[in-house]
């Protein structure tokens, strides 16, 4: 791929340099004129945060500034390069999330991003499929034909792993021993790991009411991150409305019931099933709700 317009080459040479150069001599030296140790922390953060306060004070404060300046520029270009609708998910999303430590950690902000943009592909994707053309395995998003029962909460779980297996490097589907329980979907990062619960229902669908499956989502984060993720195939009848994408996904903060401890974090995805086709729709009353 073609380097970015701004790329600086001479200072991501620098850079690899100075890796090999701490690789060779056990840890760089500090250079002449360089920001040192605790300034270096302290001005670039997110760089410490990824490459250690050591290696950043072998470096000249001009490379640090143009790192710094592409570090922050990942983000903005992933979120313009999505709908403008889903750049709205996505945002608001982040205004939540920015009072988690733990979404604050580079590592963690970078590789959490990724997922809640898959995420949001993922509801677009199975919001805009048209029944026509579903094969047997996407059944689970229509209303069932007469005797036929509803779908159980393993078609969207399964469905949720195979699209995200093909886009992230490492997922698992029925993990064991997280948390004293067994995930449904755990996400693996460097550094850390996610687990996504996986529910259906039948009712009870607003914000309000999902909150009920909070409790055992945020469980799973007792040994890691204080982040995780809900998704809910909603299996009320939608005759006469579906709701946009961004009435679908949210990020829900559970206070810790004791104050010394650590808060959690959750996205919400709700997964409209149980659908007909827009052809088939009635206007909705007044203040029809769920």
């Amino acid at each position: 791929a073609d380097a970015p317009d701004d790329w600086d080459a001479h200072a991501a040479h620098q850079l690899l340099q100075a890796i090999d150069d701490r690789l060779q001599a056990g840890a760089p030296r500090v250079q002449p004129g360089g920001p040192g140790k605790a300034a270096a922390a302290a001005s670039y953060p997110e760089l410490a945060a990824e490459l250690g306060s050591q290696l950043l004070a072998s470096l000249p404060t001009h490379m640090l500034t143009s790192l710094q300046a592409s570090h922050a520029d990942w983000e903005a270009t992933l979120v313009s390069r999505l709908p403008i609708a889903q750049q709205h998910i996505y945002n608001d999303i982040v205004a939540v999330l920015r009072g988690c430590d733990d979404f604050q950690h580079p590592t963690v902000r970078q590789h959490f991003t990724h997922l809640i943009v898959q995420a949001i592909r993922f509801l677009h994707s199975r919001t805009n499929r048209a029944r026509a053309h579903h094969t047997p395995r996407f059944a689970y998003l229509f209303a069932p034909a007469s005797g036929e029962k509803l779908p159980l909460e393993e078609t969207v779980q399964e469905d949720l792993h195979d699209y995200l297996d093909g886009n992230l490097e490492d997922v698992d589907i029925e993990v064991t021993d997280r948390s004293g329980g067994r995930a449904d979907i755990e996400v693996r990062f460097p550094g850390f790991t996610t687990v996504i619960e996986c529910k259906r229902t039948k009712g009870r669908t607003t914000r309000k009411g999902l909150r009920r499956y909070l409790g055992q989502t945020v469980a799973y984060q007792a040994g890691g991150t204080t982040l995780g993720m809900l998704v809910v195939l909603d299996l009320t009848p939608k005759t006469s409305w579906i709701p946009n994408i961004r009435d679908d996904m949210w990020a829900d903060h559970i206070p810790s019931p004791v104050p010394e401890q650590r808060d959690r974090w959750a996205v919400v995805v709700r997964v409209p099933g149980n659908r007909t086709s827009p052809y088939d729709m009635t206007t909705p009353a007044t203040g029809q709700q769920n």
